[in-house]
């Protein structure tokens, strides 16, 4: 990795790049518009369980982190784009919206655990504070296993080597400290008993799932009452023993703090499939909504925290009595506005002299035309693309106006008709290179659209140029 200088930032440069519907991009001289820029390797050529498209690119303030939006292809409809952070610096973990599927939650209530398909966290509690353990890329063959705080002392152990990975291995993590891996692990084998005794367990639901018929008390002043027959709940509350009743319904679990005094109940409608949480107290109970719903544990000021099916971290505070959404994805300031589309800025054709009407002909007047430019301009100017479907021919790509103009001129010496135009990346497909953003002399990173699908961002500082994210968001 070539080392990151901290050279004065300049403004972003309008972003930059090339392509055209079903054109076939020819390089000469230069495998990319940024100058000195070699060809990079291309992504695995297996097919990817998810491809992704990158859009959207943005530096933060300190230059050492790119803020992209990213989208599940084919994208469109009401889909958002995710926001991802990357560190340019590769030792570092990569920051992905979590996609919470598993919470546990600290002793004390003050962290939570946080287990997501994009990989493993920690959530402060108090500060919202989130950290990422372990990026788990959609193709991974060592996936988190087990997770679990520590019992003795600050700080987090998780396992790797799910039955089926590849390898896997023991971990360890302490608040502001890198993860260290700690030993190996057989994928599928039964946990170290070491690492067992330095854990603490999980804090479940006071009751698992109830298939048969089955009553629970949930203690306090006055109890809770649920009678279950594996096929309708009641629910008795208060002093004059209120009652009221479900019919046909499926027990997931029934959570209660160690105070008792209230209740968590998540069940399933058989007649149409819905879940739904209810909270129960000695006022009766309230529903809360349909939320599939999972348990992950009672925090210091009695809230409880709920991972639901969507993906999203729920909070549930007694106080309101309430369920309400915790944004784990907050961007920062900077990038709260990445919603500005890269452009392409290069020159439309609208006609060739006579000496160059087939195509090689014309490949050998752009690279005569390009050689005549300032070299930092050079290697974008040589990029040559097909007509665009209902539109001009387009040659060159330019990081600014002026270089545009440059190359214009520079064409238009040569006997070919052009002009500078403006496009969207998005509308652009095909194996080129767009979306180039500067972060002083130097330092730049670019969005690679790949022709089998998916796209690439790519980083060079001084050096060879690094692959930060691929199609299927590995490293």
């Amino acid at each position: 990795m070539p080392s990151v200088r901290r050279a004065p930032r300049s403004p972003i440069l309008r972003a930059a790049g090339l392509g055209a519907l079903g054109l076939v991009l020819l390089l000469v001289g230069a495998a990319a518009f940024v100058p000195g820029v070699r060809a990079g390797k291309p992504a695995s050529t297996s097919t990817p369980q998810s491809i992704w498209v990158y859009d959207h690119l943005s530096w933060n303030p300190g230059g050492d982190t790119l803020g992209v939006l990213a989208w599940t292809d084919p994208s469109g409809g009401d889909q958002p784009g995710r926001r991802v952070y990357i560190p340019v610096d590769t030792s570092q973990a990569l920051t992905v919206p979590p996609d919470v599927r598993v919470v546990q939650v600290s002793p004390d209530g003050a962290a939570a655990l946080l287990l997501g398909e994009g990989g493993l966290w920690w959530y402060g509690v108090p500060t919202g504070r989130l950290v990422q353990l372990r990026y788990q890329p959609p193709s991974a063959t060592e996936r988190v296993y087990d997770m679990a705080f520590r019992r003795d002392g600050d700080g987090v152990n998780f396992a790797t080597g799910a039955p089926g990975d590849r390898v896997g291995a023991y971990y360890r993590w302490v608040q502001d400290k890198s993860v260290e891996r700690v030993g190996a692990r057989t994928p599928g084998t039964a946990m170290d008993a070491a690492w067992t005794a330095q854990t603490l367990p999980a804090a479940g639901p006071n009751v698992g799932p109830m298939r048969s018929a089955r009553r629970v008390t949930v203690p306090g002043t006055p109890s809770i009452v649920l009678d279950y027959d594996a096929r309708d709940l009641i629910v008795t509350t208060g002093y004059g023993g209120d009652r009221a009743a479900l019919d046909n319904v499926e027990l997931e679990w029934i959570a209660w703090p160690v105070e008792g005094g209230r209740a968590l109940v998540a069940l399933r409608h058989r007649t149409d499939g819905r879940p739904e949480v209810l909270s129960v107290s000695g006022a009766g109970f309230h529903p809360l909504g349909s939320h599939g719903t999972t348990f992950g544990g009672w925090l210091a000021d009695g809230a409880a925290l709920l991972a639901d099916a969507d993906g999203r971290l729920l909070s549930w505070t007694p106080v309101t009595d309430s369920l309400q959404i915790l944004a784990l994805d907050e961007p920062p300031r900077w990038a709260r506005y990445l919603s500005r589309d890269a452009t392409v800025l290069s020159l439309a054709v609208s006609r060739w002299p006579r000496s160059a009407r087939k195509f090689e002909n014309q490949v050998e007047l752009v690279k005569k035309a390009a050689a005549t430019l300032p070299a930092e301009w050079r290697a974008g100017a040589m990029a040559y693309g097909r007509r665009l479907v209902g539109g001009d021919q387009r040659v060159g790509v330019f990081p600014t106006d002026e270089a545009a103009e440059r190359g214009a001129a520079a064409f238009r010496q040569s006997g070919m008709t052009v002009t500078p135009a403006t496009t969207t990346a998005r509308e652009m497909t095909g194996a080129f290179d767009y979306g180039l953003v500067r972060n002083g002399p130097g330092d730049a990173a670019w969005i690679r659209r790949l022709a089998d699908g998916g796209a690439e961002v790519w980083f060079q500082a001084g050096g060879d140029p690094i692959r930060l994210l691929s199609r299927e968001m590995t490293r």
